[in-house]
């Protein structure tokens, strides 16, 4: 997209419905890297959630996925 902060804000509205905020609440116990988020979503999730996060979040490079976790926690603390 030619606004890469609205296609961030959408992938992360698309994360919070995946439950994004679950997932990083699970990383920050566990001392989890974001790189390793899919096999977490999958343990954690509902299956429909987990596979919906697992084929979105590959699709992120890393700083995308960092910038999306710094967003939902600067929204939601």
């Amino acid at each position: 997209m030619s606004d890469p902060d609205k296609s961030l804000t959408t992938e992360l509205k698309l994360f919070e419905l995946y439950g994004l905020r679950r997932v990083i609440n699970a990383a920050h116990t566990y001392k989890i890297a974001s790189s390793d988020f899919v096999p977490l979503a999958e343990a954690l999730l509902p299956e429909t959630q987990a596979r919906a996060f697992a084929a979105r979040w590959p699709t992120l490079t890393a700083d995308e996925q960092t910038q999306i976790c710094t967003m939902l926690e600067k929204d939601h603390g």
